[in-house]
């Protein structure tokens, strides 16, 4: 691993891939992006990483003259910078699920100012 791969979460991959139009494809990574990543099938938290230059995106959409291709790993940096959320992932016993949502929405709407500070 080089300090130029990625390492992110397959949720995250997921909703950067989600937020591409239908225009766009994965080219590469097939061991990682496989039928069941694209349904959703994967542990919460499960991390991969993607060496730089390993996967592209690749645009065939309508007005193309000449294919565009964009490199996976710059591209999801820029797209996760856009982002106003953050995707947190962990374990709690089972059967908390109610009331550690409830705390969590609790403090994010006591806290929610904070994000308006800034």
């Amino acid at each position: 691993m080089t300090k130029n791969d990625l390492t992110i979460t397959l949720a995250e991959a997921k909703s950067f891939i989600d937020s591409l139009s239908d225009d766009w494809y994965i080219e590469g990574g097939e061991e990682v992006f496989t039928d069941e990543f694209y349904a959703g099938k994967f542990e919460p938290g499960q991390e991969i990483v993607i060496p730089n230059g390993s996967v592209a995106i690749c645009y065939q959409g309508d007005n193309c003259v000449e294919e565009e291709i964009k490199d996976f790993v710059s591209t999801f940096k820029k797209w996760k910078q856009e982002q106003t959320t953050e995707f947190v992932t962990f374990e709690i016993p089972k059967g908390m699920k109610k009331e550690v949502t409830k705390l969590v929405n609790g403090f994010l709407n006591k806290h929610a100012h904070l994000e308006n500070d800034k």
